[in-house]
């Protein structure tokens, strides 16, 4: 491989890795969010709410609903009226901070899913779902652990539980191993390197940079959001190329070291690429 193509594969990487932090906006960092998952729900309409404990604010104070007048007026009485030792509806009543979530939905199935964001997010909270026949279930209380957490609440018992996100960075771990497996084996190959030989150290090196990139990416989703997550990935990426490139211009035999530098470039702007796909799927769905 000449210098002119050494040279195009470098820049190439260094515009691919930098796309996904060109478009950046002053309130377009991660906010911190919830989302509930209601379960064994009547189906039909349904209200749900996030009870906070905190003292009420005067009306027109605060941020909230103002006009109810699109709701179901006893639906939406019994969340305005609802007060238990303190604990009152975050969107009915209003929060210190803006709170952006759905108080109206539809349940199908026996489900509901609704999701609270912004600066106004509670810390802890309960949660309070209205059903159209006047149901009423409130949960225990939650300390949300997540920076954007994800939470079950089964309407028939009022248990409510965060999901563990172990669980999440575990499936994506293990997919994008395997995904980085199989794309940089190929790109190996393309290479013209001899897969039989290369073998352990191929799968060494990708196994060790793999494990450190979800550990820091699942620490970072837990305690900073997937948004960050995404950002920081970027930023990690440049960081296993330096070292992959390193690692694989000493391990593998065949070749020049140019040409191994240029395998460990070329492998992980595809790997790149293949992992935002799994991280913004993983973000989809949790």
């Amino acid at each position: 491989m000449n210098k002119k193509k050494a040279l195009a594969a470098i820049l190439f990487a260094a515009v691919a890795i930098s796309l996904p932090l060109q478009t950046v906006h002053a309130d377009m960092g991660p906010k911190p969010s919830i989302k509930i998952v209601c379960t064994n729900v009547p189906n039909g309409e349904v209200y749900l709410d996030l009870l906070i404990e905190q003292p009420p604010f005067p009306e027109g104070k605060g941020f909230g609903i103002d006009d109810f007048s699109p709701y179901n007026s006893q639906m939406a009485g019994i969340l305005v009226e609802y007060s238990d030792g303190g604990w009152r509806p975050a969107l009915a009543t209003g929060t210190s901070m803006p709170l952006f979530g759905n108080l109206r939905l539809s349940a199908s199935n026996g489900t509901a899913v609704s999701s609270f964001s912004y600066f106004g997010t509670p810390a802890v909270f309960k949660i309070i779902a209205v059903t159209d026949t006047l149901q009423v279930s409130v949960s225990n209380v939650i300390e949300r652990q997540a920076y954007q957490a994800t939470v079950y609440f089964d309407f028939e018992t009022g248990i409510a539980k965060e999901r563990n996100p172990l669980i999440s960075s575990a499936v994506a771990f293990a997919v994008s191993l395997i995904a980085t497996l199989v794309l940089e084996g190929l790109v190996l190959m393309l290479f013209r390197f001899s897969l039989r030989l290369c073998i352990k150290p191929f799968i060494a090196v990708n196994v060790l940079t793999q494990t450190l990139l979800h550990g820091a990416l699942a620490w970072v989703t837990y305690n900073l959001g997937a948004g960050t997550a995404i950002f920081a990935y970027a930023f990690l990426e440049v960081i296993i190329i330096v070292a992959e490139a390193v690692l694989f211009m000493l391990l593998l035999r065949q070749h020049t070291k140019l040409r191994r530098a240029m395998y460990a470039i070329v492998a992980n702007i595809v790997s790149f690429v293949s992992g935002l796909v799994i991280l913004a799927i993983m973000a989809v769905v949790s």
